[in-house]
């Protein structure tokens, strides 16, 4: 596991995430989204997974549910990883979370304030 501070911040997640290793995830994300200054995006990279268990994605849930009550967005890199992506699919997360096939796509993603702000054109015209 590796974290990376600024904005966005990355957390890169490897080998298993499951029941024995969700209190290690879950303190390395706590501690991206509490640094001075909040980043506006956090990128958990999920591109290095062997294993996600049910015990991961509820522990994904909880940090992105965190995160947007400090208004912070969390932004998934899950590559074509058969393990990852049956894990989210069948808990239905694949279509919660805004997931991403790789970490450079995660953290080039443009800006959150850019999209508010294109978003806000749109509904202006």
């Amino acid at each position: 596991m590796s974290q990376s501070h600024g904005d966005p911040a990355v957390v890169s997640l490897t080998g298993e995430l499951d029941a024995h290793t969700t209190m290690l995830a879950a303190q390395a994300v706590t501690a991206c989204l509490a640094q001075v200054p909040r980043p506006q995006v956090l990128v958990v990279d999920l591109t290095h997974l062997r294993f996600l268990s049910v015990a991961g994605v509820r522990m994904l849930h909880d940090a992105v549910d965190h995160a947007a009550a400090r208004n912070i967005l969390i932004r998934i890199a899950a590559s074509e990883s058969p393990v990852v992506a049956r894990a989210l699919a069948v808990t239905g997360m694949d279509a919660v979370f805004d997931i991403y096939p790789d970490r450079v796509l995660a953290v080039n993603t443009g800006e959150r304030a850019e999209f508010l702000r294109l978003a806000q054109e749109w509904r202006d015209d």
